[in-house]
């Protein structure tokens, strides 16, 4: 399928990427499951000549965080426009609104509901 949309997944929890690859893979997103940061960046550089549609990272991760990802995709004209999505525990409204002077697309809180994440997937990625 051609007009497949592309989602990198970026969370250290291995069964949170899994699940969330699984959900996606089965609604028809083609998915590039990554666990840290650094990994992420790797894979934005390594799929550069078909970027994903979106990024869905979590913000509390080992080593950078999801505000460091966003920063990084922000700074590279490459990846700007990428649309962010943050699927965290964080319920903070002070770090959503951080989040959103970051240039997140949106926040969403942990555990996702399937029907939830697709549905921010659609809006931002139609």
């Amino acid at each position: 399928m051609g007009s497949e949309k592309t989602v990198l997944v970026v969370d250290d929890s291995v069964v949170i990427v899994q699940s969330i690859g699984f959900v996606l893979g089965k609604n028809g997103y083609r998915t590039l499951l990554s666990y840290s940061v650094d990994d992420a960046l790797k894979l934005m550089e390594a799929n550069a000549e078909k970027p994903p549609n979106l990024v869905l990272t979590d913000l509390n991760m080992q080593g950078k965080d999801g505000f460091e990802l966003v920063k990084a995709l922000k700074a590279n004209p490459k990846w700007a426009k990428i649309p962010v999505l943050m699927l965290t525990t964080e319920s903070s409204r002070t770090m959503a609104e951080r989040g959103k002077e970051l240039g997140l697309a949106g926040w969403m809180v942990k555990p996702f509901n399937e029907g939830a994440l697709l549905g921010a997937l659609r809006k931002l990625v139609p």
